[in-house]
């Protein structure tokens, strides 16, 4: 091995799932606004210089209605390496009622340090993310 040619470091990966109610290519509301807030926590990420060498990946799922009328608080559910944003947080799921696509159904919500959110903020997501790698 040649002593001055540098090591390439090991790539490593963050991989974030999501998956939400999509009807005709339409959710709700409290999901679009998740959706905005994941693409804003991803462009972060990528710019953190904690996590060169990651591979950051966001994988979108669509949940069909049948399976969201089953069990609706999946939906609006993010994974992070495998590990639930909730448990990462340690926060609490909840439910309240929503509307659009998921019509007067109890959905998805989070309760981090007292406060409830029905969209999940890119600061949950970063801070979540941050603890999956064990960075925070």
């Amino acid at each position: 091995m040649n002593a001055n040619k540098p090591v390439a470091e090991k790539s490593r990966e963050l991989n974030i799932n999501w998956q939400r109610l999509e009807i005709k290519g339409k959710t709700c509301p409290r999901c679009g606004s998740t959706e905005t807030e994941l693409e804003k926590a991803v462009t972060e990420l990528r710019k953190r210089p904690e996590l060169r060498g990651y591979e950051i990946r966001l994988k979108k799922t669509s949940m069909t209605k049948k399976k969201f009328d089953k069990n609706p608080l999946e939906s609006n559910r993010i994974r992070i390496n495998g590990s639930a944003l909730d448990t990462l947080l340690n926060s609490k799921t909840g439910s309240s009622k929503c509307c659009g696509a998921c019509g007067p159904t109890q959905c998805r919500t989070i309760s981090v340090s007292g406060k409830t959110y029905e969209t999940i903020t890119a600061n949950l997501i970063v801070k979540a993310a941050l603890r999956a790698t064990s960075i925070e």
